[in-house]
């Protein structure tokens, strides 16, 4: 039967799945049938941790087990603050429930019938919350956010929303493709309840919402499970985390604003240990620098690959020039996941068939391209689901090691155009080290020792930059007429160089994040800017690259992370020493990577510790002589940006 032709067959018996953490999963029947659609079967295929193997080998896990566990947790845990609700939160729970259009009249009565079918909407949602990811999950997705326009061809109103929404790539389309499933299987009214969970607010006080908190709130299920399947995967200790104590201590609670669940403080060493695991995950696995080199170098190769698919540059002989964009776009994948349209058919054809012989003048064609318009069109429609279906890691590795033949071949017969061999030895450099960790990828630091040194030795200028930043937006209109915007400025100011002094790394991170976070240009911009004033190392030709890392660790705002004691909330934040002091202790993580991609076919020769390390000093060096011109030239930017969005919003 294909999907989406009608109801495909929703099992009723419950399937027991064994798991390396939990022993045992329960997967019921209704939730079965999801995990059955080929959408949810692509996940086997999509890597949980990108390049994560690059360093751990063992690091392979992916989306599909991730997503099993989640719900997993995800059922236990509403059980549990059930179990633990008092009985008027229990009635108020159940009255919003059986209020809601979605819940079917018939359980008016059938109250536990009612809680059973909630039970398994968060498990539904649990196991969809991931099922937008693209091809390597999180690496790939600027790539993909790129090509939306390409992908929503023929969609306006949805690529409208995407850019409206603010969402993740893949939690927009994620929302999409869970919606797909529900029609497919038409398990009401279980389907129409999991979506209703699946895109309610995680900080709203609506039954929807606080069914959303489990799966994807401050202390969840989503974070629960990587965060031990990630460390276990990896062979690190990261992963010791008391996750019963914690799932079982969750409480559901009602007040006049609405519903709320969260631990019991009795959990209060589990969601510590939670977070300090977590942390350490994303700083020794997540984080690690040749982690960061390697998911840099799979992202770049993409990128310049679909440059390369553009490109007007020619080879080959006087009368016999070819334009280089065709080739390669005829080795470019179809990525689309989400609306697949004719030409992405055509692509996957065209890639997976053999060139066809013809008896025509026209030579060879493949069977994508021997195929009418109106068939293609139907065929695009019937294999709808199988064509999204296919979209996985392995089409990425695939591309990527047809491509670099071409680009070898292309190389060694001499392209005459020299932007065009940049192109191709910029894609060959990364492309070798993503696939083949080829030891061409050299960090300006590895450890938060070199990073402090380095921010101390550039203590000085960035501080002049500052200064000289804040002096240009001072006196910029419409501030400078404004006394109270004035002193505001001047509190930021010298908030900035007290930090800087006291501590050079924290403040060298909060100007790296001023800049970076909300801005990935400003990281382009940067690296060519290196690109440009450093092009060698110890001889050998280049490319700059940087990578933003960024990570939160304890939420400190409104978004928190609460336990209950009785009926009082207690923020995590403000109540435990231990968060506190994770947060102090990410703020001193450097939160920026810098390498240097030596350029195809080259290598800096490094035999001794000592020469890696001085290569290092090298590289740190060039960081440190651009950097803070890049602060007194971009920061006066960040900075006005900032004012103008406080004010449009005042």
């Amino acid at each position: 039967m294909r999907f989406g032709r009608r109801s495909a067959h929703v099992p009723t018996k419950t399937r027991v799945i064994r798991d390396p953490l939990y022993g045992y999963i329960s997967l019921p029947g209704p939730l079965a049938a999801i995990v059955d659609h080929p959408l949810y079967q692509r996940l086997r295929r999509v890597c949980q941790t990108s390049m994560t193997s690059a360093v751990y080998p063992t690091a392979t896990g992916t989306r599909f087990e991730h997503g099993l566990g989640a719900m997993h947790l995800a059922t236990r845990g509403l059980r549990a603050a059930w179990r633990n609700a008092r009985p008027e939160a229990q009635t108020a729970f159940r009255g919003a429930l059986l209020a809601d259009d979605l819940m079917p009249k018939r359980l008016a009565k059938e109250s536990d019938e009612a809680i059973h079918l909630v039970e398994l909407a968060v498990g539904g949602a649990a196991l969809l919350h991931d099922i937008g990811h693209p091809p390597f999950s999180h690496v790939l997705e600027p790539l993909y956010a790129s090509l939306a326009a390409e992908h929503f061809e023929g969609f306006p109103d949805l690529l409208q929303q995407l850019h409206d929404s603010g969402s993740k790539y893949h939690e927009f389309v994620g929302l999409l493709m869970a919606r797909q499933i529900v029609r497919d299987l038409r398990p009401e009214p279980l389907g129409e309840m999991t979506i209703a969970v699946l895109q309610a607010d995680a900080h709203g006080d609506k039954w929807a919402d606080v069914l959303h908190s489990i799966v994807a709130g401050e202390v969840d299920v989503d974070r629960l499970d990587y965060v031990m399947r990630d460390a276990q995967k990896a062979g690190t200790e990261f992963g010791a985390i008391d996750y019963a104590r914690l799932i079982d201590a969750l409480e559901l609670h009602v007040s006049p604003d609405g519903f709320r669940i969260a631990p019991g403080v009795r959990a209060r060493s589990a969601v510590e240990t939670l977070l300090l695991q977590r942390t350490q995950a994303y700083k020794w696995i997540t984080y690690h620098p040749k982690v960061v080199g390697s998911n840099t170098a799979l992202s770049r190769a993409m990128e310049t690959l679909h440059e390369l698919t553009r490109s007007e540059d020619t080879f080959g002989t006087v009368g016999q020039r070819q334009t280089v964009g065709p080739v390669f776009a005829s080795l470019w994948p179809n990525l689309n996941y989400v609306h697949p349209l004719r030409a992405d058919l055509k692509r996957t054809l065209g890639m997976l068939t053999p060139r066809l012989d013809d008896d025509t003048d026209e030579g060879q064609m493949s069977l994508g391209e021997q195929l009418g318009d109106e068939l293609v069109t139907r065929l695009t429609a019937s294999l709808r689901v199988e064509l999204q279906a296919s979209i996985d890691d392995s089409v990425i590795l695939e591309s990527l090691k047809a491509a670099s033949l071409v680009a070898q071949v292309l190389l060694d017969a001499g392209a005459p155009d020299a932007d065009l061999r940049d192109q191709l030895s910029r894609f060959l450099s990364f492309q070798q080290h993503a696939l083949y960790r080829r030891a061409n990828c050299l960090a300006a630091w590895k450890t938060v020792e070199e990073f402090d040194k380095a921010s101390r030795r550039m203590l000085s200028k960035l501080t002049d930059a500052v200064q000289g930043a804040y002096g240009e937006v001072i006196e910029q209109a419409p501030f400078k007429d404004e006394p109270a915007a004035v002193l505001s400025l001047e509190g930021d100011r010298d908030d900035i160089l007290r930090v800087l002094r006291e501590d050079p790394v924290i403040g060298v991170n909060r100007l790296i994040t001023n800049l970076f976070d909300s801005e990935p240009d400003h990281l382009r911009d940067f690296a060519r800017m290196l690109s440009h004033d450093c092009p060698k190392m110890n001889g050998a030709a280049g490319r700059w690259e940087l990578a933003y890392t960024g990570f939160t660790s304890v939420k400190q705002d409104e978004e928190a992370a609460v336990l209950f004691d009785g009926e009082d909330e207690l923020r995590l934040y403000e109540s435990s020493k231990l968060a506190q002091a994770l947060a102090d202790v990410e703020a001193s993580r450097f939160r920026l990577c810098a390498f240097f991609f030596v350029t195809h076919p080259g290598l800096v020769q490094v035999s001794e510790e000592s020469d890696r390390h001085e290569l290092r000093e090298k590289l740190t060096g060039e960081f440190m002589a651009a950097f803070p011109q890049f602060v007194g030239i971009w920061l006066p930017t960040v900075i006005s940006d900032e004012l103008v969005a406080e004010h449009q919003t005042n």
